[in-house]
């Protein structure tokens, strides 16, 4: 996971935004990335930046969220990192 996060925030810094997830986790769409996060298929919580309306997330959160669905995918022998297959219907 370090390697990955060391790699995310140099790309985007300690935060990331909707469309950034979106592009890194490879959802089709940004409604896509929200409609797993309002059916709790992540494991994502926005920051809550006061005055802010857009929503950030944690560079650190999306690299955990990463090496967990490659643990899990590892451990099934499946590919478990592709969630935005099912949203994108």
């Amino acid at each position: 996971m370090q390697h990955t996060l060391e790699h995310l925030v140099g790309l985007f810094g300690p935060l990331m935004t909707t469309e950034e997830v979106a592009r890194v986790l490879k959802f089709p769409t940004v409604p896509a990335l929200r409609a797993a996060l309002r059916r709790k298929r992540i494991e994502l919580t926005p920051v809550d930046m006061p005055g802010r309306k857009q929503h950030v997330f944690a560079t650190e959160d999306v690299a955990s969220c990463l090496a967990n669905w490659k643990r899990k995918g590892a451990a099934s022998g499946t590919d478990a990192g592709a969630p935005g297959e099912e949203e994108a219907m």
